[in-house]
């Protein structure tokens, strides 16, 4: 279960385009053995503008500021 808080830090449009920077905090638990995480990072999504004026998420990508599990780090 993820319980995340995403605030956007900018925000462009360009005709029917639009794309969304923001960071993102929250916890995660896991289903293995039920431990909470605590996790951040950052994304962007680009939204396309559809005919009934409505913006939809055309494209998406989010990375986390946290080393991979068994890394040791």
């Amino acid at each position: 279960m993820m319980n995340i808080t995403r605030s956007s830090e900018e925000v462009v449009v360009a005709g029917d385009w639009s794309f969304v920077r923001y960071t993102y905090t929250g916890m995660a638990t896991s289903k293995a053995d039920g431990e909470p995480t605590h996790i951040n990072g950052k994304g962007i999504s680009i939204l396309q503008r559809q005919p009934d004026g409505s913006w939809k998420i055309a494209r998406s990508i989010l990375n986390g500021n946290f080393p991979p599990p068994g890394t040791g780090q």
